[in-house]
């Protein structure tokens, strides 16, 4: 795996996410998968699966916990490229780990 790729990726899918609404987000966690994934390309051509989960980061109507993984499509597929971060109902970011 492209490790700089893969961070460059995740960059952007946190980036895109922590600009969602918290009602946004929420939604998302009602319906039948709290887990959304889907491929994308690299520059360099490498394929690539983004994982995005939605939790409940305390308890449910709370604060939600969303964690974004990057994976290739190869051997280091077991060792993604992720990071996570926490938004209140009032849309607020209270940390992001990029991991």
């Amino acid at each position: 795996m492209n490790i700089e790729e893969a961070e460059g990726i995740l960059k952007v899918e946190l980036d895109r996410l922590m600009k969602e609404p918290y009602e946004n987000l929420k939604k998302v966690m009602g319906g039948a998968s709290r887990v959304q994934t889907f491929d994308i390309e690299g520059a360099s051509g490498a394929d690539y699966d983004v994982e995005i989960e939605s939790i409940w980061a305390e308890k449910e109507g709370g604060n939600i916990l969303v964690n974004v993984a990057v994976f290739d499509k190869g051997w280091a597929s077991m060792v993604p490229v992720g990071g996570s971060f926490v938004v209140t109902a009032d849309d607020k970011i209270l940390g992001k780990d990029n991991a």
